[in-house]
């Protein structure tokens, strides 16, 4: 679903009405879609032992704290963001395909640099395909914490639950926490050419 109105300043209240239906097992705010991420790019970063010919574009992201719950990614090593505020501001969360580029330095505590920002890796994200659905892999990714803007709101439903009923409530409590806005919303299988569980959908 497109962020408007106030959806993103009243998301925790906005989450927890989502959450309280019984029906939505997660929700999250992010820069780009699940299946277009990275909303700018930079070939800046540095790190102990970058070899020269390793300065290529990294894809950048931001997310809430809930969005790897909400989407189903898995950190393989680390910790996700803990918490939506400032206190993460410095933090990243980086995929395996950075991982491999970084090298063995790669570990969550160490420091890497973008300019004369100091980022610490918290967390190593299991890649996933992003911007090629009919790509074999991943390319190197940077995650932020808490977006100042979000373009995108994640809902998942629990399984099982009947989804036309469950699509109601989460109207309902959208035109209440948003009036004046359509509730619009694509599910992940209507944007992707591959095979994707309804459960988890953009509104």
């Amino acid at each position: 679903m497109k962020v408007q109105g106030n959806m993103q300043s009243h998301f925790e209240a906005l989450r927890s009405d989502l959450l309280h239906t019984g029906m939505v097992e997660n929700a999250s705010l992010s820069m780009g879609t699940v299946l277009n991420m990275g909303w700018w790019s930079t070939d800046a970063y540095t790190w102990p032992g970058k070899l020269a010919d390793k300065n290529i574009d990294i894809t950048n992201e931001q997310v809430t704290a809930s969005y790897f719950a909400t989407t189903g990614m898995t950190i393989v090593e680390g910790r996700a963001f803990a918490s939506d505020t400032h206190a993460e501001d410095n933090n990243i969360v980086i995929n395996e395909s950075m991982a491999k580029l970084i090298g063995p330095y790669a570990k969550p505590g160490n420091i890497i640099h973008m300019g004369d920002r100091n980022l610490t890796i918290i967390g190593i994200l299991h890649d996933f395909v992003y911007d090629n659905a009919y790509s074999t892999s991943a390319a190197p990714m940077v995650i932020y914490g808490e977006p100042e803007g979000a373009s995108y709101m994640e809902v998942r439903l629990k399984p099982g639950v009947d989804i036309a009923a469950a699509m109601t409530r989460i109207g309902t409590i959208m035109r209440t926490q948003n009036p004046g806005y359509p509730f619009e919303y694509q599910f992940m299988d209507e944007q992707s050419p591959s095979p994707c569980s309804p459960s988890a959908f953009k509104p």
